[in-house]
């Protein structure tokens, strides 16, 4: 299976390199397989996100290799896990270090010490990370399923009604609840079943959400097949901040329990690094962050936020890594910095 290079100007030899550090770590026949396991999707996909994503994930492999092979093949083990949080969160935790190694001297944790994930030396801190990958709340995954629900209901009735094109944005005052997914169901498919090319903007008498239904601006559409945009925007749940922040603690709490100095002449300061989903944004992270710094009395000293996305323009698309940290109680002399293999880095 022929995978298309990452980016164009990625010399053949490298990119050939970067499969060969895959396939030999991994093991060929393992990614080969029909399985569930994250990974073993992504070998399997031929678009250059995938692309993009595997020479990541090699050159993260490769410089782990370099420095402590013991500790690569231990979290491999764990990466080839089925189970799929342990393999995103171990794959995490290998990019993560490498994304350090270039800027600053690091070293792999010690035997014995789970809840720190890698040490890095600043001029005379030695500062002790934990790398975390949160996924996707509860709310927002039964937010995500309901919405689904609702886009394949309008789907089969416009199908139905012969209507090939469509743009569809509902927007909900608060995190909807049962009964305002309920009356939402019951006005929309009204509407969409007697829809006529006009537009509809429908706002619900309790102000509970308000949707727009029109036709697609864009030209040179297909005949034939449906081309429609559907978005479902609603605010955080009420209970989003404090479930994030409970979560920080818990993994505030498992660094600490293990933190400890290499050296007795450094300075110890504790941080966390957190790969955020997409669902939330860095501004909200940081405001939560922040307000976590201020109540807590742990001896925590830096929490980063870490998301990846796509971007895109014109003429090609790209992975944007969102960087951006908060600190407590550490004067540095000069900002923290990631280096990546691929793609840009942005604050937001």
């Amino acid at each position: 299976m022929k995978k298309i290079k990452p980016i164009d100007n990625l010399p053949d030899d490298e990119w050939k390199s970067c499969l060969n550090t895959l396939e030999t770590e991994l093991n060929i026949n393992w990614l080969q397989e029909n399985g569930d396991n994250p990974i073993q999707i992504l070998w399997q996909r031929t678009d250059i996100s995938a692309s993009q994503e595997l020479y990541i994930l090699s050159k993260a492999i490769e410089n782990l290799k370099n420095i402590n092979k013991t500790c690569l093949n231990q979290q491999i083990n764990k990466i080839k896990s089925k189970d799929k949080n342990t393999c995103k969160g171990h794959c995490f935790e290998v990019i993560a270090l490498s994304y350090f190694q270039n800027n600053y001297k690091m070293f792999p944790t010690p035997k014995g010490t789970p809840g720190v994930d890698g040490i890095i030396e600043y001029d005379d801190i030695q500062m002790n990370w934990s790398f975390k990958s949160f996924g996707v709340s509860q709310r927002q995954t039964e937010f995500e399923n309901k919405s689904k629900s609702i886009e394949t209901i309008i789907k089969n009735i416009f199908h139905k009604n012969k209507v090939n094109n469509f743009d569809i944005t509902i927007f909900f005052t608060n995190y909807p609840e049962t009964d305002v997914w309920n009356s939402l169901e019951e006005q929309i498919i009204k509407d969409i079943s007697i829809y006529n090319g006009q537009k509809i903007i429908n706002k619900n008498e309790d102000k509970q959400y308000c949707y727009r239904i029109q036709n697609l601006s864009s030209e040179n559409l297909a005949n034939k097949n449906m081309s429609y945009i559907f978005n479902a925007i609603c605010p955080y749940h009420k209970n989003e901040e404090k479930n994030f922040c409970s979560k920080l603690d818990d993994a505030v709490s498992n660094l600490l329990k293990y933190s400890s100095l290499k050296e007795k002449t450094k300075i110890l300061k504790n941080a966390l690094l957190i790969h955020i989903p997409d669902s939330i944004d860095i501004p909200n992270c940081i405001d939560w962050g922040q307000n976590y710094l201020n109540d807590t009395n742990k001896h925590i000293n830096l929490i980063a936020f870490y998301q990846t996305y796509i971007a895109q323009d014109e003429n090609s698309f790209w992975i944007q890594h969102a960087w951006k940290y908060i600190t407590k109680d550490l004067i540095l002399k000069s900002p923290i910095k990631i280096q990546i293999p691929i793609g840009k880095i942005t604050d937001r």
